[in-house]
């Protein structure tokens, strides 16, 4: 008998099941949400949005830099991989003769904008968020609705923090690695 074939059928029966159960999840919370959380979902998906390539560029640093330090060694596919990342951002010859330090450094520069950009609207929504709150904006009814779309652009914001700090934490750990390595060869 083979146990990987049934092992992969439990897997995909399990896996079905469980986006069976999400997507009616999903539409039942869809049609009997209240227009505060319906607000919420509206953030929570808006801001996903835009925040979609500071997730996925962060995650692809911190995968990269993870592979790095497992390996302990910085192997040609990793250079090319974030070489044809940049390709379109910097001219070939230069990122030939750049470090593998100096093209992670090109690829933080790069996701630098989309951040700015994404902390520049939050810190909008928050403000807006806070002016409605404490009625500075007059008697407007948009107060509970800017509130539930505030929580969802929040939840978002918080992922986009944790995965920015984490590829942080690993270029630091990757520098630390490299650290130890002169200090062993005596440099």
């Amino acid at each position: 008998m083979n146990y990987e074939k049934i092992a992969w059928w439990v897997f995909w029966g399990a896996f079905t099941l469980l986006i069976a159960m999400l997507f009616f999840g999903l539409s039942i919370l869809f049609l009997t949400a209240t227009s505060v959380e319906f607000a919420y979902l509206l953030g929570l998906f808006s801001f996903l949005i835009l925040a979609n390539r500071l997730l996925f560029g962060y995650g692809w640093i911190v995968n990269i830099l993870d592979r790095v330090i497992e390996v302990k060694k910085v192997e040609d596919s990793f250079r090319r991989k974030i070489e044809e990342k940049l390709q379109n951002k910097e001219p070939a010859e230069h990122i030939k003769d750049l470090s593998f330090r100096a093209l992670l450094i090109l690829s933080f520069k790069d996701l630098d904008y989309y951040r700015y950009a994404y902390y520049g609207l939050f810190l909008l929504l928050v403000l807006l968020t806070l002016m409605a709150k404490f009625n500075l904006l007059g008697e407007f009814v948009i107060g509970k609705y800017l509130e539930g779309v505030f929580w969802g652009a929040a939840t978002v914001t918080f992922f986009v923090w944790g995965v920015e700090q984490l590829s942080k934490v690993s270029f630091v750990e990757y520098n630390l690695l490299d650290i130890e390595k002169n200090k062993q060869n005596g440099g």
